[in-house]
């Protein structure tokens, strides 16, 4: 933890330790944020273990909902996810039923965003892919 009480060790990134007292309550759009910020991470390769039929969805549908300028991508998203989804074939929704359950917002918007973090990671290049997962 950091000196404040940030479980984000001062960097932004997570440093796995999650207290009751950690816990700290976040606007729509600072969780959203966080959501395009782990889905773009994975998307530009970064190895991940999905944890949850959460995060396997949405990692679904972000692979659903990009354009084809994305093929690497879309590959790196949609691997992630179905390494879960295949092994918990049970909890695989639709993006239908991600939106329902609170998990993405709107596809238009989750697609417009991702899209445009994609393309402005894509630009910076020397970057190491570290995973901040979202919290939820």
């Amino acid at each position: 933890m950091d000196s404040d009480g940030s479980p984000y060790g001062g960097t932004g990134e997570w440093t796995g330790e999650w207290r009751r007292e950690d816990v700290q309550v976040k606007t729509a759009r600072q969780a959203e944020a966080e959501l395009i910020k782990y889905c773009a991470q994975v998307a530009h390769g970064s190895m991940v273990a999905v944890r949850d039929q959460r995060e396997a969805n949405v990692l679904a549908v972000a692979a659903r909902v990009l354009r084809r300028r994305f093929p690497a991508e879309i590959a790196h998203l949609a691997a992630a996810s179905e390494g879960y989804l295949r092994a918990h074939e049970a909890e695989r929704v639709s993006a239908g039923v991600a939106i329902a359950n609170g998990w993405i917002g709107s596809l238009p918007r989750f697609r417009e965003l991702l899209t445009r973090e994609l393309e402005m990671t894509a630009k910076s290049h020397g970057r190491t892919h570290q995973i901040s997962r979202p919290a939820y």
